[in-house]
């Protein structure tokens, strides 16, 4: 299994989970399960072309981003 911010760190691009519980190879950790999140949104924090982190926004609600949403957050990392 794989976790969303996992796989954001390996690929280097933006990853949106509508629902973290449909995909059977998405590894939800507790925290999230306890805290009744059920969607993500997950953006590559780089430089200089290396990828140093991950800014994950998380949902108790399904999340419906659009393309000025996700280049926000783009901005934000």
């Amino acid at each position: 299994p794989r976790t969303v911010p996992g796989a954001t760190l390996q690929s280097g691009k933006a990853l949106i989970v509508g629902d973290l519980y449909a995909d059977p190879g998405l590894d939800v950790h507790e925290p999230l399960r306890s805290h009744g999140i059920v969607s993500a949104a997950n953006v590559p924090i780089a430089l200089n072309g290396a990828v140093l982190g991950v800014l994950e926004l998380d949902s108790t609600e399904p999340l419906a981003l659009h393309e000025d949403d996700v280049r926000f957050l783009h901005g934000l990392a």
